[in-house]
């Protein structure tokens, strides 16, 4: 697995995503990116 942190402004955007995908887009580290969230709820707990 690898993981993809996105910083807006203050904001950080974490994303999960496999290897394959990763190599499969040619993301590099310092390559701009656009970030869409799709979400019903999102649960924060203890």
């Amino acid at each position: 697995m690898a993981e993809a942190v996105v910083k807006v402004g203050n904001l950080e955007v974490v994303s999960a995503m496999t290897e394959g995908f990763v190599k499969n887009m040619r993301i590099k580290v310092v390559d701009g990116v656009a970030v869409a969230v799709k979400a019903t709820h999102v649960i924060v707990g203890e």
